[in-house]
């Protein structure tokens, strides 16, 4: 977040269910399908880097609700 912040470039936070079936090592044993979900981009206004930050983590905390 400080380097988007830093740089005022846009940042669209996404993020996916990779882990049901890509194994922590190693490659995947059997086929499946990933989701991903790519949320709305992060305001470029943002003053404070924490605040920015909250956001972030509140978007991608809702998608990943929706990725369950």
């Amino acid at each position: 977040m400080r380097l988007a912040y830093a740089t005022r470039v846009p940042v669209v936070p996404v993020v996916h269910d990779a882990g049901r079936v890509w194994p922590a090592k190693g490659w995947p044993d059997h086929g499946g399908h990933i989701r991903v979900i790519v949320t709305p981009c992060l305001p470029l206004d943002c003053e404070i880097p924490q605040e920015l930050n909250k956001l972030a983590q509140a978007q991608m905390d809702q998608a990943l609700a929706e990725l369950r």
